[in-house]
């Protein structure tokens, strides 16, 4: 979502504080940029533009020692007022 909305984050330190553009924030898939005395102050989303619609789908697997699927999660958001997970789904991949 960040990516889409063209995002940037303020990061803050015992030195003070920096601004840094979404694809300079991600390092890798599970790597920020931030520094280990740092913390992430603030994500700063542009405005929502009127007459555009944002929709996510998330989802989070576990897989138990022998690679088989033990938990998952999913989650759709900008369906309704908050986030939405999906038990029903969820559950029929465990069976």
């Amino acid at each position: 979502m960040t990516a889409l909305l063209d995002a940037s984050f303020r990061i803050v330190g015992h030195t003070g504080e920096r601004s840094v553009p979404w694809h300079d924030f991600f390092v890798t898939a599970l790597t920020n940029c931030l520094e280990p005395e740092e913390i992430l102050g603030e994500a700063r989303l542009p405005p929502p533009r009127h007459g555009v619609a944002l929709v996510g789908a998330d989802a989070l697997v576990d897989l138990d020692v022998a690679g088989q699927l033990s938990a998952a999660r999913l989650v759709l958001a900008g369906i309704g007022e908050t986030a939405w997970r999906w038990p029903e789904i969820e559950a029929s991949l465990l069976e």
